[in-house]
């Protein structure tokens, strides 16, 4: 049994140094609105700045975040561009998409820096541990139950993939049919 520990593991890790230097199928989204699919590198550190493409021809280009809105490699989360500092909007970089939905959730990094994103717009609000109530409680303005759950701290901050997937779930299921009603 002690044998076979580090066959599988050096073959694992092996498979994983090779999986990085291929193109795999994907697709990317220009500012413009435009869904290129193509071939798309498995970056090292694919929240990185650049990302690879292979068009049908085989011609390589790279991508910066500030080119591409967001991109996703089959088999993989997507990644979307943010700009998550303020004061410096050119700044960009590629952060895995948690939570799609009406409300999308983003994360950053090994700690998991959270960053909260409306549908339809590139501005993303960064979620801090200490306020992190007051923010959700912001971006949750029309789903009362929700709301009131962390107003009474029923939801922790490890519990925030949670909050974000049940708002999109209520926003489909209710939210969105009570305003198609409204508009017959």
């Amino acid at each position: 049994m002690k044998s076979l520990f580090p066959i599988l593991f050096f073959s694992i890790v092996g498979t994983l140094c090779i999986a990085q230097d291929q193109y795999a199928d994907g697709y990317y989204i220009t500012y413009g609105g435009d869904t290129i699919y193509a071939k798309i590198k498995v970056l090292n550190s694919r929240v990185g700045k650049k990302i690879d493409y292979l068009n049908p021809k085989g011609r390589k280009r790279k991508f910066s975040a500030s080119e591409v809105q967001e991109y996703q490699i089959k088999g993989f989360a997507g990644y979307a561009s943010i700009a998550p500092f303020p004061k410096a909007p050119k700044v960009r970089f590629f952060a895995d998409i948690a939570v799609e939905g009406q409300v999308r959730l983003l994360y950053y990094g090994f700690k998991k820096k959270y960053y909260l994103m409306r549908k339809g717009t590139t501005e993303v609000v960064k979620i801090k541990k200490l306020s992190f109530r007051k923010q959700l409680m912001h971006f949750f303005q029309d789903f009362d139950e929700l709301r009131e759950d962390l107003k009474k701290k029923r939801l922790k901050y490890g519990q925030i993939e949670t909050a974000v997937t049940r708002y999109n779930t209520w926003y489909v299921e209710f939210y969105l049919p009570y305003q198609h009603s409204l508009e017959k």
